[in-house]
C-alpha cells in the first residue's frame, strides 16, 4: 500500500504549553503550492495527548 503526503509542514512552534494543554501554530504547504495556517489544541493527561483537535 502506497500513501501519498498531500501537504508538508513547513514551520510549526510552539505557542502555550502546560500539565494540561499544548497550543501549536503551523504553516502547511499543499501540493498545488498553496499554504495554510494551522492552529492545533491538544489535551494532555500525564504527559500524553489523549484530545487532538484543530482548525483545518
Amino acid at each position: 500500500m502506497t500513501t501519498v503526503k498531500s501537504f508538508i509542514e513547513v514551520i510549526y512552534w510552539c505557542i502555550h504549553e502546560n500539565d494540561d494543554i499544548l497550543v501549536i501554530h503551523s504553516v502547511m504547504r499543499f501540493q498545488d503550492g498553496a499554504q495554510e495556517s494551522v492552529i492545533a489544541v491538544n489535551m494532555l493527561e500525564n504527559g500524553q495527548v489523549i484530545l487532538a483537535k484543530s482548525d483545518a
